[in-house]
């Protein structure tokens, strides 16, 4: 009976804390509470009366079960990034759930930046680039819209691109913004990246607007796309490393401080036990009445591991309340160590309450430092004071983004492609925040400087130094002496804030003409600076129209007299306004099948070029086999005749893969003494696998001593493979030689 009452409770285990990895139960069960906890905090904090706070962050129920996947998905690869032993494992897998169930959103950040713009610029230089003949613009043309009209859903920075008509970019944006019709969150920003239509898998591949985005993409050269997708992994884990190197000393501290708590745990619990059992002894004495169970101390204080909170009620409190006066007195008189056990329990609560706080102040802390990485990519000088709250202090360099254009493309696309990355919304954006601040129009423009800044620049003297280098126009090197502005640019943005206008994203299109330059005796920044303009020019030369957009309704058949306008019946103008509308739907039908006939005849001019190849091959093979059969009726040398040969030309080394079928073993062992390297002889008894054949750059065939099944099998398999076939046209080993060294240079 009493053994029951003060039985010793069970081990509290306090975090759930350990040195190892969490298993995939644990992962999905914090992933699971972290995700609850976030929506409760929006609801609680972003309430809005007209719908959900939640459809603003993507955390409704089809983003949050795919939101979830990707972090379960991507957790073993973060601890392969991070198996050392400065990371404990346990806060890598927590601090990764916190980090990518951010209140930050892509649609957010394209809404205030235009991350779509440049992706299309990117699309847009990709396609200039590969198109030779012009064939690839006029397919793409033939995708894009042709109303204006459309073009006012378009959102566009206030900027003028020296390579691109501003309704030809735009252009280019509507085909990707419609291509899973248009999804907002919360009707203000409009989700041109990730979607419900992406996270479900629910997209309709026949649909019109999906086809002229698949079409479009497929124009891209897909070499151009792999290497895209490959540098924004590449920054993305590095991002990652950065997110996670400041927050070293706070996770060590952290651990140390559950270490310490879990060992004051069992220290409670021995104490709670040594209690009961002096109690036990009290009451077979009958010293003093039964007293009520103890409450263990572990009971009373089960915080979450990310977010901790101290006990509401002081457990010792709470256990000594139970007993009267008259019971503690008989404790004291009765001695045996209780009163001192009490005491030590009372200083163990306040020690595990000290690191508590000190655990929740780290993760307050931790938390705004996650914030600061998510929306500014990375803490900023004016922000250390968040770094030494986490204990780290040291400057935090942000990433080195090269081509911001190409990273907005590789997000959108990798969306499409089911990846993992785009959905760890925290990673994400504090990435494509890096992106961001080096776009030239993140910077902010007043075009009333215009002018003023202008007539300053033709007053400034610049003086000249040996050396030709253009410069690189987006890592952000430069930064104002000016106290009140100190955020750091890049060239594009400080061309940007001074005339608008957006530089090309390849800044080295002319660099052949430096040879000109020098030739004229033009050298270093003067050389450099020419080769700029150059370049901005030459491309505002050559910018591509929006040549997919018809004209303007008003001027093409409203340039007739105010007075003849007014005599125009209203039927009239109804009338011309439907044909108009079904000449526009005539067109854009005759568009889709000139693009059709387009890629019908790049499909006929490659399948004529590979009959050509076919052709070429079978006449080489018809030439040996007629020198095969005049050589086999009027030569006289037989195989086994002697072999007169020039040992300093032999043995030769075969350079090409070349496989050798046929030939009787005299044969082949003569001609095997006088050539290696890479060349394999297949014995003419050997039932060979035909996959030898797919490596190879040349066969060579002995008819004779070959039988029809193997030579038909070998030729089938050739052919099928695209592999040329030549044939022995001596008997001779020694001849036969030569015809492979002949071939093989």
């Amino acid at each position: 009976m009493a053994k029951k009452k003060y039985s010793r409770p069970s081990r509290g285990e306090v975090y759930g804390y350990t040195d190892d990895r969490m298993t995939a139960q644990e992962c999905e069960d914090f992933v699971q509470h972290q995700c609850r906890q976030i929506k409760r905090s929006i609801r609680k904090h972003l309430k809005r009366e007209d719908h959900d706070p939640l459809v603003f962050y993507d955390m409704t129920e089809p983003f949050e079960k795919r939101r979830k996947k990707a972090i379960l998905r991507t957790l073993p690869e973060l601890y392969d990034r991070f198996d050392r032993k400065e990371y404990p494992p346990s806060s890598i897998g927590w601090l990764w759930t916190d980090l990518n169930f951010c209140a930050n959103t892509y649609a957010k950040q394209d809404h205030d930046h235009h991350l779509l713009y440049a992706a299309a610029i990117w699309i847009l230089d990709q396609i200039r680039e590969s198109d030779k003949d012009g064939e690839l613009l006029d397919q793409l043309y033939a995708l894009l819209p042709e109303d204006r009209f459309d073009l006012d859903t378009v959102s566009a920075p206030d900027a003028w691109c020296a390579a691109y008509d501003e309704d030809l970019i735009k252009s280019v944006m509507y085909v990707l913004q419609s291509r899973n019709d248009y999804e907002y969150a919360g009707d203000i920003y409009l989700r041109s990246f990730t979607s419900e239509a992406l996270a479900t898998g629910k997209t309709d591949p026949e649909d019109y607007d999906r086809t002229c985005y698949d079409q479009m993409i497929r124009l891209i050269p897909q070499d151009a796309i792999d290497e895209a997708c490959e540098h924004f992994r590449d920054l993305f884990w590095k991002w990652v490393e950065l997110f996670y190197k400041p927050l070293v000393p706070s996770m060590l501290r952290t651990k140390e401080l559950r270490n310490s708590i879990n060992s004051n745990q069992v220290r409670y619990n021995k104490i709670v036990d040594q209690i009961c059992s002096e109690l036990d002894t009290l009451e077979k004495q009958e010293r003093i009445k039964p007293s009520p169970v103890i409450v263990p101390f572990n009971k009373s204080f089960q915080p979450t591991p990310s977010l901790s909170a101290a006990p509401d009620q002081n457990s010792l409190n709470a256990f000594l309340g139970q007993h009267n006066a008259s019971t503690m007195l008989g404790l004291a008189i009765g001695g045996n160590g209780i009163p001192e056990m009490y005491a030590q329990l009372e200083k163990l609560e306040d020690r595990v309450n000290e690191e508590l706080d000190e655990i929740n102040e780290l993760v307050k802390h931790s938390h705004t430092y996650i914030f600061r990485m998510t929306f500014d990519g990375h803490v900023t000088s004016e922000h250390q004071s968040v770094l030494a709250d986490i204990r780290y202090f040291e400057q935090m360099a942000p990433l080195g983004i090269s081509d911001p254009y190409e990273l907005c493309f590789a997000l959108l696309y990798l969306a499409e492609s089911n990846d993992e990355l785009p959905w760890l919304y925290g990673a994400g954006c504090g990435l494509m925040s890096e992106v961001i601040a080096a776009l030239p129009w993140s910077a902010e423009r007043d075009p009333e400087q215009t002018e003023s800044s202008r007539s300053e620049a033709e007053d400034t003297e610049v003086t000249l130094t040996e050396g030709v280098t253009i410069p690189d126009c987006y890592t952000l090197d430069y930064q104002s002496d000016d106290e009140c502005d100190g955020v750091p640019r890049n060239l594009a943005q400080l061309v940007y804030e001074v005339t608008g206008c957006v530089l090309p994203r390849d800044m080295h299109g002319y660099d052949s003409a430096v040879k000109k330059l020098s030739s004229c005796g033009i050298h270093g920044k003067e050389a450099a600076s020419l080769l700029v303009l150059m370049n901005a020019l030459g491309s505002a030369r050559n910018r591509l129209e929006a040549d997919n957009l018809m004209s303007d309704f008003e001027d093409e058949f409203f340039d007739e007299d105010e007075d003849e306008e007014e005599n125009s019946s209203a039927e009239e103008i109804l009338r011309e306004e439907e044909d108009i509308a079904a000449l526009k739907r005539e067109n854009k039908r005759l568009r889709s099948i000139y693009a059709d006939i387009i890629r019908e005849q790049k499909k006929l001019r490659q399948e004529f070029s590979d009959f050509q190849n076919a052709a070429a091959l079978e006449r080489r093979e018809l030439a040996d086999l007629r020198d095969y059969v005049f050589n086999q009726e009027n030569d006289a040398e037989t195989e086994n005749a002697a072999e007169e040969f020039d040992t300093e030309k032999w043995p030769y080394t075969v350079q090409r893969n070349t496989l050798v079928f046929g030939g009787h073993a005299t044969w082949v062992k003569g001609i095997k003494g006088i050539l290696d390297g890479n060349i394999r002889f297949i014995d003419k008894g050997l039932v060979f696998d035909t996959s030898i054949i797919r490596s190879a750059e040349i066969i060579w065939i002995q008819p004779n001593a070959l039988s029809h099944k193997m030579y038909w099998r070998i030729m089938d398999t050739a052919r099928t493979l695209g592999k040329p076939v030549r044939y022995f046209s001596f008997a001779s080993w020694a001849k036969c030689a030569e015809q492979v060294v002949a071939a093989d240079i």
